[in-house]
């Protein structure tokens, strides 16, 4: 009987799928000296419908700091936010704005939303 029970077990353990873990992405893209704000804004806007059927991408907050602009990203995993930001991206950027931009990965284990809306 006991034996019974642990290949049952066992067996309930391998079977489980694993959950993709969502994760999230803070990119910070140094700006180019001279660049006023408004054009800023205006690449972001027009970026919209490239963010839009980006696969794997959740939500897309657009951001602008003192030092730089960028965004905070919800990937629905860490596979489609590496594959988003690999080796063209990072060129891409550094082709454009003449700077690396800064990546910090974080898990996501759960999401909440607040009452303002």
């Amino acid at each position: 009987m006991i034996m019974h029970i642990i290949v049952v077990a066992a067996s309930l353990a391998t079977a489980a799928p694993a959950i993709a873990q969502q994760v999230a992405v803070l990119v910070v893209v140094p700006t180019p000296p001279g660049v006023p704000r408004a054009r800023i804004e205006a690449g972001m806007k027009a970026s919209v419908p490239e963010y839009a059927k980006l696969p794997g991408l959740v939500r897309k907050y657009y951001t602008i700091g003192t030092d730089g602009f960028g965004g905070m990203y919800l990937f629905a995993t860490r596979a489609a936010a590496e594959t988003w930001f690999g080796p063209a991206w990072r060129e891409r950027v550094k082709k454009t704005y003449g700077r690396d931009a800064s990546l910090s990965y974080f898990d996501v284990p759960l999401t909440t939303e607040g009452t303002a809306r």
